[in-house]
C-alpha cells in the first residue's frame, strides 16, 4: 500500500498511546470482525471502538479485566446490557 489513504477501511487503526501500541476499530469493523477483534484483545491487549468519530467503548481481556480488581465473584452480579447495531431497546 502506498499512501496512507490508500490503506485498506476494513482493517483497524493502528495508533500508539502512551507508548503501546494498541488497534482502533470503527465500529462496523468490530460488528463485522468480532472474533478478529476478541483475539487481538487476548493478544495485544485492549481494542478501542470508535463510533462516528469518538471513542465509545474497549475490549479487554478476561485476564485484562480481573486485573482492574473485577475477579469472578464480584463480576458474576455484574449484569450489562449493550446493543449491538440498530437504535431499539
Amino acid at each position: 500500500m502506498g499512501a496512507p489513504d490508500e490503506r485498506d477501511p476494513t482493517l483497524p487503526r493502528l495508533l500508539v498511546r502512551k507508548g503501546i501500541a494498541v488497534k482502533e476499530w470503527k465500529m462496523e469493523q468490530a460488528r463485522a470482525r468480532l472474533s478478529e477483534l476478541i483475539k487481538a484483545a487476548r493478544q495485544q491487549g485492549p481494542q478501542y471502538i470508535k463510533l462516528r468519530g469518538k471513542p465509545v467503548a474497549v475490549v479487554l481481556s478476561k485476564e485484562d479485566f480481573d486485573r482492574l480488581g473485577w475477579g469472578a465473584s464480584e463480576s458474576a452480579g455484574v449484569h450489562c446490557r449493550f446493543a449491538v447495531g440498530g437504535s431499539g431497546g
